[in-house]
């Protein structure tokens, strides 16, 4: 049943108080159908990029938890926990906590398992790398030991090796990957979970062909070249299953061919990452990426002056705004 729900699409999220008290009449498995179908929808406008009309209903949250529908209650805050998250929304943070008081109150591990993958999202997303990794880590000891939930740790992992890579910890983060990759190829594992290692794994294989070229290190130049060009169109195709890795996706690939000498293919895929963020209200990633293009273009080796006619002092002033309305140190 929850994967049919999860399957729909098109459904009213507005539920006011009216509908709630109506619902509360009627049969349980009337209610548990509602819920259903209700916190579904955050499920398909999370994965379909519909974010920008989401939003926290604390009285549904509470129908859920009157109902004993622990599971959809907090798969639902952790969707929206994401959606949150993309669009810069700063009470991201709020639904967090939420989502810890359930895991606390009705003593539900699976809530507990969310609040450490989100959480270690929330904190990467907004910039705070040594907490992520910190949070990251937890999430993988704790998940281990007392769940050994496949999908959790892959999405634990994942996370690590972005925070890893951001750092510069580059070692670290291909130690990380060889683990990630067991839980990946163990069992098959959902676009959503698998999107994030393959995003992980592409960001890492990225940066370490920007590192062989500044070593001049050929034969590991051809070999990360080989790695990205073989994977990327599966992390492409997966990642538009769920639009949330997408723009950063297209981001890599833009990087990928301006490191390879290719600047003219670099720009369309820039041009497509920032097209998709703005439709989809991703500030974030809008904000990433619009930086990313600046940097690259005023590189000494830069063969464009603009973007879709944008300079880079105007890419880097609508990133610096976009930072600003988030509420985010300047990156």
């Amino acid at each position: 049943m929850i994967a049919l729900l999860f399957s729909l699409g098109g459904i009213s999220r507005s539920v006011g108080k009216r509908n709630l008290d109506y619902c509360a009449c009627k049969l349980v498995d009337d209610i548990h159908s509602m819920i259903g179908v209700e916190f579904s929808q955050s499920f398909q406008n999370l994965v379909s990029g519909n974010w920008v009309q989401e939003r926290y209903e604390e009285d549904l949250i509470q129908l859920g938890l009157k109902t004993g529908e622990l599971f959809l209650t907090a798969s639902h805050l952790g969707m929206q926990i994401q959606i949150f998250l993309e669009r810069g929304d700063r009470e991201a943070e709020k639904i967090l906590e939420k989502l810890a008081v359930v895991g606390e109150l009705y003593d539900y591990d699976y809530a507990r398992l969310a609040h450490y993958t989100h959480g270690a999202l929330y904190l990467l997303k907004y910039g705070e790398i040594n907490k992520a990794l910190k949070r990251a880590n937890e999430g993988i000891t704790w998940i281990g030991k007392n769940l050994g939930n496949q999908p959790g740790l892959l999405m634990s992992y994942s996370l690590k090796i972005k925070s890893l890579v951001m750092l510069d910890d580059l070692a670290g983060a291909e130690e990380t990957l060889q683990v990630a990759s067991d839980f990946a190829n163990r069992q098959a594992h959902a676009p959503y979970f698998l999107s994030f290692f393959l995003t992980a794994s592409m960001l890492l294989h990225t940066r370490q062909l920007e590192e062989a070229i500044n070593c001049r290190d050929r034969k590991e130049i051809l070999r990360q070249k080989k790695y990205i060009a073989k994977n990327a169109r599966k992390t492409r195709n997966i990642a538009r299953k769920v639009s949330f890795e997408l723009i950063e996706v297209y981001r890599l690939h833009g990087i990928y061919f301006w490191l390879t000498g290719k600047q003219g293919k670099a720009l369309k895929w820039w041009g497509r990452a920032i097209r998709e963020a703005e439709q989809m209200g991703a500030k974030l990633e809008l904000s990433l990426t619009l930086m990313e293009v600046y940097r690259r273009l005023a590189e000494p080796g830069s063969n464009h002056e603009k973007l879709d006619g944008e300079d880079p002092a105007s890419l880097q002033q609508r990133a610096e705004q976009l930072y600003r309305e988030m509420d985010i140190k300047i990156q």
